[in-house]
Parts: structure tokens; sequence; C-alpha cells
């Protein structure tokens, strides 16, 4: 057997509903009121529209209609259209089963769950009638529906029900209704004072979705919209995926997780929380007792950061090591190059300083070279002269005449050890017409040293 196809659709107050099925599976049509699943009300049979569908329990189907084969239209659906619809084939096995829920608001309201919901009513005689429809969404929907019509919560400005008892108020203007729950989701129609409906609006409820963003260290006051009698709340961190129930069944759990053990404190419907660290990023989800989703609360905290006037105080140290190293690498940097240049004045130095003895060396052969030229150019010169050489009593004199000399004034005397010249009494060349000239030539060399690029040169570099 082939598998039952189910469908759910939503449809206004006097819209035309489409309906497809197989076409040549269409045998029967049947509707069951959303108030009553007991009855059944034949809306179409062996192919063919039922021209009037038999009432059952006072309650008739909608209008329908086939616009071609395997296609049905139900019109003008209207509140009493709610229910199932089950098509049949040709065989009595069920194709298809549709549950229509029929709305008509002149206003559909979300309001987050445990805030106020307002209806106006300043244009409705009164006195006034509240009607609730309660929303039956398609995964609580069930065979079973209860027969009641829709409750009377409010008639001639009183309460009827206990449950809507200090949460439903009247004014002249409008209806509120305070604390909404997930359970007070649906339709809520105003009747005037002839019990004709003058308003309907919708009512849908939402969990709150909050975000925050804490400081490292900081402390979380975290609102839990109802009493935590009434909730369930459970915490899960981002690091482990871990839940951990903080109330359970409107309990406060003791103890409580050693990551939250002595941080965390419950008080009516708010929860408080010290010194947030960063592990404790992650989400709190709170329930009702009915497990209808009440909140989720994202928290976020920050990286541990330094105080600000921490930050600045080291900011300024930094920078003034930063300008201290600054003027180490200066002052480094002088003191190499001072040392490259001292490096290449001592080389130059050492340069000229060889430089210097070699040129006095080559004045100083210059001049014995010289001295010995004028000695040799001297005693060419004066050729009359006569030297005299005593040898044992000889005078021999350049004319080549032979003296006889006393023998106390004898200049060679023998000796053990040989003959010994005494040329004291000799008048050299040397000694006479020579020396002047000698001292005057040296004179000449040394002013033409001093005055030279060699000597300033020179100076400077032994100076350094």
């Amino acid at each position: 057997c082939s598998l039952v196809k189910e469908e759910h659709r939503t449809a206004f107050f006097g819209e035309d509903l489409y309906i497809n099925v197989p076409p040549k599976e269409l045998g029967e049509v049947v509707f069951k009121p959303r108030t009553n699943y007991s009855i059944n009300v034949v809306l179409l049979q062996g192919g063919q529209v039922l021209t009037q569908p038999q009432p059952q329990g006072n309650l008739s189907g909608p209008e329908v209609r086939l616009i071609s084969p395997g296609h049905i239209i139900l019109e003008n659906l209207q509140e009493k259209d709610e229910g199932l619809y089950i098509i049949k084939s040709n065989t009595s096995s069920v194709v298809k089963k549709l549950t229509v829920f029929v709305r008509d608001c002149a206003m559909e309201q979300i309001v987050k769950y445990g805030d106020h919901y307002d209806i106006h009513v300043s244009h409705v005689e009164g006195p006034i009638a509240l009607e609730f429809t309660p929303s039956v969404s398609p995964s609580n929907q069930t065979d079973i529906v209860p027969t009641e019509p829709p409750p009377i919560l409010l008639f001639n400005q009183s309460v009827l029900l206990e449950e809507y008892e200090g949460r439903l108020t009247v004014s002249d203007k409008k209806v509120t209704l305070r604390s909404v729950r997930m359970s007070d989701e649906g339709g809520y129609n105003i009747l005037d004072k002839n019990g004709k409906v003058r308003r309907r609006n919708c009512l849908n409820v939402r969990e709150h979705q909050n975000y925050m963003h804490l400081t490292y260290g900081s402390n979380l006051k975290m609102n839990l919209y109802l009493h935590h009698s009434n909730l369930n709340v459970v915490y899960r961190s981002k690091s482990d995926h871990l839940d951990r129930p903080i109330i359970e069944q409107g309990a406060v759990v003791s103890p409580l997780d050693t990551q939250l053990e002595g941080r965390l404190t419950v008080e009516g419907a708010v929860i408080h929380m010290k010194k947030l660290l960063e592990s404790d990023t992650g989400v709190f989800k709170m329930t009702d007792l009915e497990g209808n989703s009440v909140a989720h609360v994202y928290i976020d905290v920050e990286p541990y950061k330094l105080p600000k006037l921490t930050v600045a105080i080291l900011s300024l140290l930094a920078l003034v090591a930063f300008m201290l190293l600054v003027c180490l690498l200066s002052c480094i940097y002088k003191v190499h190059k001072r040392n490259e240049k001292n490096k290449k004045l001592r080389l130059l130095a050492q340069q000229s300083k060889g430089d210097g003895e070699a040129f006095r060396q080559v004045v100083h052969e210059a001049y014995t070279r010289f001295t010995e030229e004028s000695l040799m150019q001297s005693m060419c010169d004066q050729p009359s002269e006569s030297t005299e050489v005593t040898i044992k009593g000889l005078e021999v004199s350049k004319p080549g005449r032979y003296q006889t000399l006393p023998s106390d004034n004898n200049l060679m005397e023998m000796s053990d050890s040989g003959v010994e010249f005494n040329s004291s009494g000799l008048p050299l060349d040397s000694d006479t017409d020579g020396v002047p000239e000698t001292i005057q030539v040296e004179k000449l060399l040394y002013i033409f040293w001093s005055r030279s690029p060699m000597s300033q040169n020179l100076s400077v570099c032994n100076s350094v």
C-alpha cells in the first residue's frame, strides 16, 4: 500500500482554497471539523460533488466545487471550515490528509515572550466580550481536538477564566494581556453587545534573542523575563558545548557546575554572574515549564586587555627606550667613524714617516758626496799649499825636499805595536780652508730642507 500524504494549509476568511489530487483517484472527500473530529461530513462522493452535504451535529462543511478531474476548490472559507479533509480513492483507500487553518486578522502582531499584548476596542459598542481561538501548530495537531467552542476570556469587563486573573485587564480603549506565553498564541475576536465580531486580531509569540558583549572581569546581570520559579535555564559554554543546568522546574540547581559555582546567583527574575572570563562565552537557554522557548541570551566576553593608563605608561616607556636606543646607535656610529678616521691618519703618518726617513737618507748621502767632492775640489784648487808629513825625523814637503827634524819633535814614533803617526802639528787643509766652506754647504742644505713640502708634511704627521 502507498503512503498517505499529509499536508497543512493556511487560508484567510473568504478565501478560496485549491486542492490537487491524482485525477483517477478522486473518489470521496470527507471533512472533520477542528472542533470535533468525530463528525464526518461528506463533501464529494463517487467523483461527484454533493449539492447538499448532510450536516452532522449542527456542523456543515464548506462549499466545494469540482473544476476538473483532480482539482477541487473549497470556496469562501470561514472559521468553521477549519479542520481535517480526508481524500479517498475509488477503492476507499486514503490518498491525502489535508489540515486547513482559517484566519482573519485585521492586525497580526508579534510579541516577545513575557511582554504585553494590547487589543484596541475604542470603536466597539460595549459591553464587549473577548473570544480566544488558540493556535494549533502542525506539530501539535492530533486526531483528538476539544469539542468546545472557542472560550470566552472576557465578558462585560469581567475575566471568566482563572488562569487569566491578574493578566487580563480592560479599559474603554483597549484590552491588555500581560506576560504573554506561548499558550496565548492564537486569534482574539472582539464581540460587541449583540455578539457580533467587530475585531479579529492574531497574536504570535516569539522567544527573545539577546546578544551581550561584555569586557573581561565585568559582571553580568541578565533578565529572565519570568520569575525563575516558572522557568528552566541551561547554560552552554562555547568552549566545550556542554549543557550546565542552572534552574530545573523552577528550582535553582545546587551545587552548580564548578565553572559557575561561587560566581552565579539567581534572584527572582534576574541572574547575576561575577568576574566574567573569556571561557564564559556561550548561551543561556530559557524555557517555561511546558518546554516552550522563552529566550536565548548569547554572551561574548572579550579577551583580557590592559587598563588604558597602563597601556599609556608602557607606550611612553617604549618611546623613551626607543629614543635612547637611537641615541646609542648614533654614538656608536660616531665612534666608529672617528676610529676609521684615526686609522686613516695613522696610516698616513706611517707613510709620511717612511717618506721622511727616505728623504733624510737621500739628503745625507747627497751631503756626504757633496762634502767629499768639495774636499777633493779644494785639494785640486790649492796645489801650492804645502803639506808636511813627519816620519821619524824626516820632514817631507811638497816640493820634494826632505828636512831632518829634531828627535824630540818627531811626529812618528816606533813602538812595539807599530808605527804611530802624530798629526797634531800638521796644518791640514780640512782644518783650515775647508771648514768654512763645509759649514756654508750644510747651512744651505738645511734651509732647502726646511722650506721643502716634504718637511712640512713630516711636521704635520709628527704632530699628529
